[in-house]
C-alpha cells in the first residue's frame, strides 16, 4: 500500500513473520536522526504485540467492516 492510504486507528492485513495477520495502526510519525521517511507503530491483533513498520509496503489491504466489528467484539470479551 501507499503511505497516503494508511490512517491512524485503521485495521489492515500485513505480513508479520511470514504470516498474514490483522494489525491496528496506533501512531504514524516522521522519522528523524539521519533517516528519512515515515514510521508506523502498529499492534498485532492476534498476539497484542506492538510492532514498528518502517515502510508502508508491509501493509497488504484495509480490513472490511465485518472483520473490524469481529475484532472489536473479541477485544471486549478479552477485557471481561
Amino acid at each position: 500500500m501507499k503511505k497516503k492510504e494508511i490512517v491512524k486507528g485503521g485495521f489492515y492485513t500485513a505480513k508479520v513473520s511470514n504470516q498474514i495477520v490483522i494489525v491496528r495502526v496506533d501512531e504514524i510519525r516522521k522519522q528523524f536522526l539521519g533517516r528519512k521517511g515515515t514510521v508506523y507503530d502498529v499492534t498485532n491483533m492476534r498476539t497484542k504485540r506492538v510492532l514498528i513498520f518502517r515502510s508502508a509496503q508491509r501493509f497488504r489491504a484495509p480490513v472490511g467492516e465485518h472483520e473490524t466489528s469481529y475484532i472489536e467484539r473479541m477485544n471486549r470479551c478479552e477485557e471481561c
